[in-house]
């Protein structure tokens, strides 16, 4: 794209509809002057030269769905390297489907949700459009400087100024109880996070004045950029609040700091943070049936064949007589009754096994309000509860489940 502000939409073919909204708005942003042109390029015509000539000032717009995932890791892994070599550009993956997610690039909507999943779908497309004027904002016009505007004032305005000194003179002193900042703090809360990316944190700063006046302020940041000044207004005499954000999508030591810009500068201490971006924990549900005396995987979601290697198992139907029948863990397993009666999170469950395994649980006091945790022989997390009853000797376990994969 030889253009400054060009977009290149790359797209399978499942994506009619969401394609056609895209274009919607940014033909809207084209005639906002916000963008230059925009093209759309199909995923299985993809090929790194297609972003070789992407400038600092474009972007890109992946629409992630179905039909993408095949050719997903090729792009991804040419436009993280274009990331590296242009990382001004703007590039985004608009999650259409429930695929995973480059979380080292931008993603919308921000929530993570997949478009296809939402029943009121206009509504995230007009959050989208507010996201992208955001990262491409109309240009500023090329105005007058205030001295052109304003030359035929000057003269009455020196005239106003010697006035104003001669009066200072005849008062003979300048009042010292002016308006000043006597304290400002910054502080951000957390100052870490680890988790999925891209994350905001937020920020406040708090501004003491001695007396009713005003200032002009902005954030400073470690990447070299600065908010737009604002004003804030004192009344009276206090401390008043300022809240802030910053939305990082990759790794890093980060700083932020406030700053008075007028009626004089001052800054407040550097408050620094981190972000380490982990990959999401993906969750996987499902069901299946274990045989009396059968050993069952929740790593494959299946009872184990007969023929399977016995690593394979997590748990074993074992009955010692038709009465006396107990699940329990294999090659290392860890299992433990949990005290709720609801699908549990992933975080009650590892705080249950990583608090001890019992060795065995009797199924006759089972019932399918129970839920049971389980860290499984390939060091996954689980958790079950039967759909019903097991019934007598010989039994079944008609497990349903939820299996996070790290």
């Amino acid at each position: 794209m030889e253009k400054t502000r060009s977009i290149l939409i790359i797209h399978a073919d499942d994506v009619e509809q969401h394609l056609g909204r895209l274009k919607l708005i940014l033909e809207a942003l084209q005639k906002e002057n916000r963008i230059v042109d925009f093209t759309t390029l199909e995923a299985v015509g993809f090929t790194p030269n297609a972003v070789e000539n992407i400038g600092a000032e474009d972007g890109i717009l992946v629409l992630l769905s179905l039909a993408l995932e095949p050719h997903q890791a090729v792009i991804e892994e040419t436009l993280l390297k274009l990331k590296d070599r242009q990382p001004q550009c703007k590039i985004v993956e608009i999650i259409v489907d429930n695929i995973p997610y480059e979380p080292l690039l931008i993603a919308f909507p921000h929530d993570l949700q997949p478009i296809r999943a939402r029943e009121d779908m206009d509504s995230v497309w007009t959050q989208i459009a507010t996201s992208l004027r955001d990262m491409f904002p109309a240009p500023v016009e090329d105005k007058p400087s205030w001295l052109e505007r304003n030359k035929k004032y000057l003269l009455y305005a020196f005239g106003i100024f010697l006035v104003l000194l001669l009066l200072i003179w005849i008062f003979g002193r300048v009042n010292t109880d002016d308006f000043r900042i006597t304290d400002i703090q910054a502080v951000v809360n957390p100052a870490t996070h680890s988790g999925e990316c891209p994350h905001i944190f937020e920020f406040q700063a708090k501004i003491t004045a001695s007396k009713a006046g005003q200032i002009s302020y902005q954030w400073i940041r470690s990447d070299n950029s600065r908010t737009t000044p604002e004003t804030l207004i004192f009344r009276a005499a206090g401390t008043q609040i300022i809240d802030n954000s910053w939305r990082l999508g990759e790794s890093g030591q980060y700083w932020q700091q406030f700053q008075i810009v007028s009626p004089e500068t001052m800054v407040s201490e550097r408050v620094e943070f981190a972000l380490r971006c982990e990959a999401a924990v993906t969750s996987i549900t499902g069901n299946f049936v274990v045989r009396q005396t059968w050993s069952g995987d929740f790593d494959k979601g299946r009872e184990v064949p007969s023929n399977a290697p016995a690593s394979e198992k997590d748990f074993w139907f074992q009955a010692r007589t038709a009465t006396d029948r107990v699940i329990t863990p294999q090659n290392s397993s860890q299992i433990r009754r949990l005290p709720t009666n609801t699908r549990p999170t992933l975080e009650l469950v590892k705080r249950a096994v990583n608090a001890g395994s019992s060795s065995e649980i009797n199924v006759n006091g089972l019932n399918t309000g129970i839920w049971l945790a389980m860290r499984t022989s390939e060091g996954n997390h689980a958790a079950f509860s039967l759909e019903e009853p097991v019934g007598p000797s010989p039994g079944v376990l008609k497990v349903k489940y939820v299996i996070w994969k790290e």
